[in-house]
């Protein structure tokens, strides 16, 4: 429920982010300390990670090295996409489907035994056979299967195994175990990588190095930990519901890795690895806003997909709390777009720079990602999936007939524009399909006046003001109050 306006006025003024802390329903104490918890995790092990250890990276490993690794990986989420279609997912949704404690564990060690089967199987298809499909469907790829390629797929493998337990605890709630296991993940691989690529000058092998040996050791302490979940049987009914469940969007995860590698491939096809390497390393720092968006989503799904048991009931409370997520989101990348041209000109070796010009484009297409993410809450709510993978679909064609027609020409400046652009497609029919399926009064128009903001500041940085670094800051300043008073408006107010 939330509260009136006039409750708000008879309030002594406080901070908006009180304000709003007070304002939201229910268990927005828990939501606010889950929020702060994912977003210290995906920092710690994403972005802390990249944005502290680049730096370093970039003075030890040259472009062309980078793109290696950039390319190793992207092949293995290739595989990973085949066996990690819709699970973690699934956990989160089916988790809250049952309230009796027996019928929620048969449900999810179902679920956790079938996934782990799947990737098994896959791996051991992709070791066995996937030298010679490299050989024959990219002969021009360049780079060997054992080692680079072996060592990425063995990585997303084994932390499949660790996302089903850290899946489970953000379920839960249990926001301090996710912190203490995804730290403990950070912290070794951060030791690991370190160690082989500036002590002993591992280059691109060390670098896949650092990561799988952690990650092994993180994932037997992760199957540990799953033990009181798992039974020796499978459940029946559980395999079915998931198989009406998955089944629709089993493309979706596919259609995302095309959208997350194609204009890597089409670069390295059309252009060079290094120009590969730039190009990564600028979506490598464009990521933050890619976490901060995933923290707000960790935190509220919970809360929706519980909320969403009472039925029509819950709409207004839920509507008003993706509202507010939303706005937050676009806040957040307002400071980004101003503050990454000072990380590119402080910390980023020369030889990156030329990235530099397209990370706030990057940074706007995740924003639009964590939007598209958001409404497919509601589609998943109402088990109506399908609707995921052909809207990923259409942003997929989009997003290869711009990247085929322009990369040739202007390399990694149409890659980021074209992503951007089918982002914001991807983006537009989720929204209305969702709405017909779902309907939840969002507070629209703030959220449109929160988008020209922010589409007004990326204009304003990179034209009249380009390069004029303390007058995009201030604008941007104005820009992200703006945001947060409306924020604390939806909050205030029910959302019509």
């Amino acid at each position: 429920m939330t509260v009136g306006v006039d409750k708000l006025e008879k309030q002594e003024p406080r901070r908006y982010w009180n304000q709003i802390y007070d304002l939201l329903p229910g268990n927005w104490s828990r939501l606010s300390r889950a929020t702060a918890g994912f977003a210290i995790v995906n920092f710690g092990t994403r972005a802390f990670n990249f944005l502290l250890l680049v730096p370093v990276y970039s003075h030890f490993l040259n472009p062309e090295q980078y793109g290696i690794v950039s390319l190793s990986e992207a092949m293995a989420v290739v595989v990973a996409s085949i066996y990690a279609t819709s699970f973690e997912a699934s956990i989160q949704r089916f988790y809250h489907l049952h309230e009796d404690p027996l019928r929620r564990r048969a449900c999810i060690n179902t679920l956790i035994q079938l996934g782990m089967v799947i990737m098994a199987f896959i791996c051991l298809l992709a070791f066995t056979f996937g030298p010679w499909i490299i050989s024959r469907l990219l002969p021009h790829l360049g780079i060997p299967f054992y080692p680079y390629l072996a060592l990425a797929i063995g990585t997303l493998a084994l932390n499949q195994i660790i996302s089903y337990r850290l899946s489970l605890y953000q379920a839960e709630q249990r926001t301090r175990k996710y912190l203490s296991l995804s730290l403990l993940l950070f912290a070794a691989t951060a030791v690991c990588s370190v160690t082989l690529i500036v002590v002993l000058r591992g280059g691109a092998l060390g670098m896949l190095a650092g990561k799988f040996l952690p990650t092994a050791m993180v994932a037997a302490l992760a199957s540990y930990l799953l033990r009181s979940w798992l039974m020796p049987s499978w459940d029946k009914d559980t395999l079915k519901t998931f198989s009406k469940f998955s089944l629709p969007m089993a493309a979706y995860p596919l259609i995302i890795l095309g959208l997350n590698i194609a204009d890597r491939l089409i670069l390295q096809h059309y252009r060079t690895v290094s120009e590969v390497g730039i190009y990564s390393l600028a979506y490598g720092v464009g990521m933050a806003m890619s976490l901060i968006a995933l923290s707000l989503y960790q935190s509220w799904t919970p809360v929706f997909y519980k909320a969403a048991r009472q039925g029509d009931a819950s709409k207004p409370a839920n509507a008003s709390l993706v509202s507010i997520a939303l706005l937050l989101k676009v806040a957040f990348a307002i400071v980004g777009i101003s503050i990454s041209p000072l990380f590119f000109s402080w910390l980023i070796d020369p030889r990156y720079r030329p990235g530099a010009a397209i990370v706030p484009f990057i940074i706007c297409g995740y924003l639009l990602r964590g939007f598209t993410f958001s409404f497919h809450v509601p589609l998943l709510a109402a088990g109506r999936t399908l609707a995921t993978s052909a809207s990923g679909a259409v942003a997929l064609a989009v997003n290869l007939a711009i990247n085929f027609t322009f990369i040739p020409r202007y390399g990694i400046y149409a890659a980021a524009y074209a992503t951007f652009i089918a982002y914001a497609v991807e983006l537009i029919i989720v929204y209305f399909v969702a709405q017909r399926i779902y309907p939840l009064p969002y507070a629209r128009s703030k959220i449109a006046v929160s988008l020209l903001l922010l589409f007004l500041i990326l204009w304003l940085s990179q034209g009249p003001f380009r390069g004029n670094i303390p007058m995009v800051a201030v604008l941007a300043a104005i820009a992200v109050i703006c945001v947060l008073h409306m924020a604390r408006g939806t909050a205030a107010s029910k959302v019509g």
